[in-house]
């Protein structure tokens, strides 16, 4: 289906959204985005009880 720029391909157990600025690429909460210069990926996480850890990694200079 392509509509207003948009391309939305199911069918395959994922969803991917092109747009003129990035494609995202999804399943099961997980997502891959690709825009120009830039790959970033995002991962569903399940909910707990227990909060997350965040850990900050002192930068070295």
């Amino acid at each position: 289906m392509v509509a207003a720029g948009i391309l939305t391909q199911p069918g395959c157990g994922h969803s991917v959204d092109v747009t003129p600025d990035k494609t995202v690429v999804c399943k099961d909460g997980s997502c891959l985005v690709l825009e120009p210069g830039h790959i970033s990926y995002s991962q569903a996480q399940p909910e707990t009880d227990v909060p997350p850890v965040v850990q900050v990694i002192p930068s070295k200079k």
